[in-house]
């Protein structure tokens, strides 16, 4: 069972929370995001879930093997590079439609080795 903390309810945060919620061996311990209003909702429809306003919370806690971040793009980067537990791993996944077009060539490379 992987315990999963997500940070940002918001547009794309709500479908990461109903797929997180659905997967098989996933379990969602805490659920972080800034408006009060969408706690609380959460917090309805997830009640055995920690429930918080500040993402130092959900990387400090002891029952979080990883964290999603669900954030505006401007905020991502600080989220990412906050300190996190010795030995874990931090990806981070942008919309296509963000990357610059260097990005994309590079990542079409790297999925096609064939090139094609």
């Amino acid at each position: 069972m992987v315990r999963v903390g997500q940070i940002g309810v918001g547009y794309w945060g709500k479908n990461l929370l109903r797929n997180f919620t659905e997967l098989p061996g996933c379990d969602l311990t805490w659920i972080c995001d800034i408006a009060e209003d969408v706690r609380e909702r959460v917090a309805e429809s997830h009640p055995d879930a920690h429930i918080c306003a500040d993402s130092a919370e959900v990387f400090a806690a002891p029952d979080v093997d990883a964290v999603v971040i669900a954030r505006p793009r401007s905020l991502t980067r600080r989220s990412r590079s906050r300190r996190w537990k010795p030995g874990s791993t931090c990806s981070s996944r942008s919309p296509w439609r963000s990357l610059s077009p260097t990005r994309r060539a590079w990542l079409k490379r790297r999925s096609d080795p064939a090139g094609f």
